[in-house]
């Protein structure tokens, strides 16, 4: 009678564990056959979210299937499951998970590809429209200081007859 209180409390995880298994699948599985929402690849492709976010999916069921592996082998150790369908139904998954890397991957890699380039900001900034220059300068703002516009928005920060230009450039660092 004792060994049966031991393996229970030692199982008590496996309640919480179970539910979380699903969830995690459930998760895995919407995201993999439904693919990227188009709200999450027009945020890929302009910039703002990292091409990374395209791997969740695999990751999850990766997640899962280490979940699962703990379930099931602690079963197996306790002695209420087969140790011959635990490593078949893990191998199983295993299985799956690897035919999910190279579509996440292709994914991923074309994602990254697919990024747009940035705009050569340098015929704006010599536009005789005050108003261009202007976006010039505060798109250059927000660019890193390894663009080649950087040095005429530099240039029109103190020669610009346009005071608003002046302004704006004198912003870029």
């Amino acid at each position: 009678m004792p060994r049966r209180l031991e393996v229970a409390k030692s199982l008590s995880f496996v309640r919480a564990l179970r539910w979380v298994m699903w969830a995690l699948l459930a998760l895995a599985v919407v995201l993999t056959v439904l693919g990227p929402p188009p709200w999450l690849t027009t945020r890929i492709q302009s910039g703002t979210w990292p091409p990374l976010v395209l791997l969740v999916p695999t990751a999850l069921f990766g997640f899962f299937l280490v979940a699962f592996a703990i379930y099931r082998f602690s079963l197996v150790r306790a002695g209420h499951y087969n140790a011959a369908k635990a490593f078949l139904q893990v191998g199983l998954g295993v299985l799956v998970l690897l035919f999910m890397v190279r579509p996440s991957l292709e994914r991923y890699r074309g994602a990254a590809h697919e990024r747009n380039e940035a705009v050569d900001l340098a015929p704006l900034l010599t536009s005789p429209d005050p108003v261009a220059r202007v976006a010039a300068c505060e798109a250059l703002a927000h660019r890193p200081k390894t663009d080649p516009a950087h040095e005429g928005a530099k240039r029109l920060a103190s020669s610009d007859p346009d005071p608003r230009v002046r302004a704006a450039c004198s912003r870029v660092r």
